[in-house]
């Protein structure tokens, strides 16, 4: 069963820090190196200088990202820039935010879960990690022994009692409360009353955790402890969200793809046709149409200056392509694309090397549309969002999905707690 623990979290210490805007930021793995230069620019205490240091030309073994990072971390503890509650708490962690247009709201609590190997089925994961991430996070968490943000987990529904409290919590006073620069409204709350704390342990046990955000940072912590052994290292900062909130939005990552040898795009057309119904449409028109068949196979094309809505004929080619495969993950829009259009039609498999080539990943639609018609890429493929429904399925049939199938919007924002564990 999960373990959940309260932890004495570090934080920004809110008579020093006037603006919480200005010292946080969005996770490491989705920051540009434009980004990353005004995050630097925003506050000379940034979190950004701990979670994604700049490089320099004297990089080496005692100079580098991480032990930079530790030195800022120690810095600002002694000048009381960060500072660590006394008591153990549970963190009630709320954003809102809108979403075409409609307010929304997500609710949940951050604590500490014990750590278990996926062969154990309590933490269940879905997507795909690569070995460069997870050593960079395991340098840092060296270096500092932190947790510097939390790993975003949606938990099977206990209707509403475990929200109850947070509810009742999140009626006092936030210790945190802003607006980012994407104008979600970030507040946190303590919670360090230990029969409130002990019941929400008692809820959570015998639930299983998807893990939605953060696959790369779960698998430091597991290679972290193997590494150092039992002891403070068996726990890592977690965000737990009910898998019914209202306020869990999973959005598209869309595909470009480019550097095709002697692409030819009516080709390309004429050997889809084998495999689905192709309708020629204009930008419009198809988006209206992929919003319509959510629960179906299909997705965009454009290529050239034309539009196009893909729609699977017949799915029994999953079977062939994806043999031994669980239904689950070989019914997802992305498999489809990944197992029949780039990896059959084009040629695109899914080594890593394979992938940076030819793949990139965007989240406007927009982005995707100009990059075509600049010349930057030959095909953009315009996605439906993963449902949540699909992503603990999957995860319980112990699949992978293919690289960047989910988005989670809002990310949490990194800087509003820390778990200091060295």
């Amino acid at each position: 069963m999960v373990k959940i623990i309260p932890f004495k979290g570090v934080r920004y210490n809110s008579e020093t820090i006037g603006d919480f805007s200005k010292v946080t930021s969005p996770p490491y793995d989705v920051i540009s190196s434009e980004h990353q230069e005004m995050y630097y620019e925003n506050n000379p205490y940034n979190i950004i200088r701990l979670i994604l240091g700049k490089k320099t030309e004297s990089n080496g073994e005692g100079n580098n990202r991480y032990t930079r990072a530790k030195k800022f971390l120690d810095d600002w503890l002694n000048e009381k820039v960060l500072v660590q509650d006394e008591k153990p708490c549970v963190y009630v962690y709320e954003q809102e935010f809108q979403r075409k247009g409609v307010p929304k709201s997500r609710k949940g609590f951050i604590a500490l879960a014990k750590l278990e190997p996926y062969s154990n089925r309590i933490v269940l994961g879905h997507e795909r990690t690569h070995l460069a991430p997870i050593k960079d996070r395991f340098e840092l968490m060296k270096a500092t022994k932190c947790n510097m943000s939390p790993i975003f987990s949606i938990y099977e529904s206990d209707r509403g009692k475990i929200d109850g409290i947070l509810e009742e919590e999140s009626k006092k006073e936030p210790v945190i409360d802003f607006s980012d620069r994407k104008n979600v409204k970030n507040r946190l709350w303590r919670i360090d009353d230990e029969d409130k704390i002990k019941l929400i342990a008692e809820k959570m046990a015998g639930k299983k955790i998807f893990i939605a955000d953060g696959h790369h940072r779960y698998e430091t912590a597991l290679h972290f402890r193997e590494e150092n052994g039992a002891g403070v290292a068996d726990y890592v900062m977690m965000m737990f969200i009910d898998r019914n909130n209202p306020g869990l939005i999973v959005m598209p990552t869309h595909r470009l793809v480019s550097n095709i040898e002697n692409f030819d795009s009516k080709k390309f057309i004429d050997g889809l046709e084998k495999y689905f119904l192709v309708e020629e449409t204009n930008k419009h028109e198809l988006f209206e149409e992929m919003d319509k068949n959510r629960d179906k196979n299909c997705f965009g094309i454009h290529v050239g200056k034309r539009f196009y809505l893909l729609k699977l004929n017949d799915s029994k080619i999953m079977n062939e392509l994806m043999p031994g495969k669980s239904d689950s993950l070989k019914k997802l829009d992305v498999s489809v694309l990944h197992s029949v259009v780039l990896k059959k039609l084009l040629g695109i498999s899914d080594g890593d090397i394979n992938l940076q080539k030819n793949i990139s990943y965007v989240k406007s639609k927009h982005v995707a549309v100009s990059a075509v018609g600049s010349g930057e890429a030959q095909i953009a493929f315009f996605l439906n969002p993963t449902k949540i429904s699909e992503v603990t399925s999957v995860a319980m049939a112990d699949e992978k999905m293919p690289q960047k199938s989910t988005y989670f919007f809002p990310k949490l924002i990194t800087g509003m707690v820390i778990n200091k564990f060295g």
